[in-house]
């Protein structure tokens, strides 16, 4: 098999992993309820867990941080390489945001990133878990830190990975974990003009 068809492979096979949103299935076989139905609507682990509780909230969490693992597993077995590599981390979490059974309506993104980053480039995953730690040590939001960290995300990709077909990667996949949470920076936005 040519390197190009197993590159688009594992991209493929990653977005179907991402797919695979384990909140919704999580909270449709414990109450027969559809998770996007309340709350923030997101599939994922905060409103999971306002739903169903603390270990709606850890088997979510887990679960979607599982499937960046294995995507990015799998590609690296497969033998892909930088940039698509970064590709794969962009494409699990796509299927995560955007999963086709549930008409394109998924989660924010944020666990299956960390996955992927973390079999990617486990060093850049721990500086950026500390970079969200400076900043919810000063400001005492999840939300503003999260923001902050994805903004930093492609200087630091730059700086770690040496590449810029890397870094564009992860520009685009800053861009979309920040579109995922545009209404955080909506109320950030007017927290401030308040």
């Amino acid at each position: 098999m040519s390197d190009i068809l197993i590159n688009i492979c594992s991209i493929t096979v990653a977005y179907a992993l991402g797919c695979l949103t384990t909140g919704y299935y999580l909270v449709r076989s414990q109450i027969g309820s559809d998770v996007r139905s309340t709350g923030s609507g997101s599939v994922g682990a905060t409103n999971v867990g306002r739903l169903i509780g603390n270990h709606g909230f850890v088997l979510t969490f887990f679960g979607d941080l599982s499937k960046g693992v294995l995507a990015l597993l799998l590609a690296k077995w497969s033998g892909c390489q930088n940039p698509w590599l970064a590709l794969v981390v962009l494409s699990v979490v796509v299927g995560h945001v955007w999963p086709m059974q549930l008409k394109f309506n998924g989660g924010k993104g944020v666990a299956t990133t960390m996955g992927g980053l973390l079999v990617q480039n486990p060093l850049l995953t721990l500086i950026l878990m500390g970079v969200f730690g400076v900043f919810y040590s000063m400001c005492r939001d999840r939300g503003a830190s999260g923001i902050a960290v994805f903004m930093c995300l492609p200087l630091f990709a730059l700086l770690f990975e040496r590449s810029i077909g890397v870094s564009v990667v992860y520009l685009a996949l800053a861009s979309l974990l920040i579109w995922t949470h545009r209404n955080t920076l909506v109320l950030l936005t007017r927290a401030k003009t308040n």
